[in-house]
């Protein structure tokens, strides 16, 4: 039933405040917008993400579908631009990751380091051997 009515009718009655119509809409173009997406995002998960905010982007911005071109060729290019958002986004965060990395203190101990904590660590547990039990138990 919901295929014999048209995408025109669907977006008047959205213009109209249909939200159920939008739904249909977003049913109907669903499989081939995620396919579209998984061409340029890394898996299913992104793909989807990047539909379901292209769908969020049409929603908000639904008065400006002219009707020119069809409907899917209008969601197509959201939602191919939302993947592109999405890889920008996730090529910031990588670089901020590796950035981070770069600027870390270094976790490895040098030689001289690893020689004091060495002795510290041996003039400690010769401290303990030599307190009186009751007090050892606390170290």
């Amino acid at each position: 039933m919901n295929e014999a009515i048209s995408d025109s009718e669907l977006v008047r009655r959205v213009r109209d405040g249909d939200t159920g119509a939008y739904g249909i809409l977003a049913l109907r173009y669903h499989r081939r917008l995620r396919l579209l997406a998984q061409r340029f995002v890394k898996n299913e998960d992104e793909a989807e993400d990047a539909v379901q905010g292209a769908h969020v982007l049409a929603l908000k911005h639904f008065n400006q579908y002219s009707g020119e071109s069809s409907y899917l060729s209008w969601m197509s290019a959201i939602t191919v631009n939302e993947c592109f958002s999405q890889m920008r986004k996730r090529k910031a965060t990588v670089e901020a990751a590796e950035e981070e990395i770069e600027t870390a203190p270094s976790s490895a101990r040098d030689p001289e380091r690893q020689a004091i904590d060495n002795d510290f660590d041996g003039i400690l547990r010769g401290a303990l051997a030599n307190l009186p039990a009751a007090y050892s138990v606390v170290f």
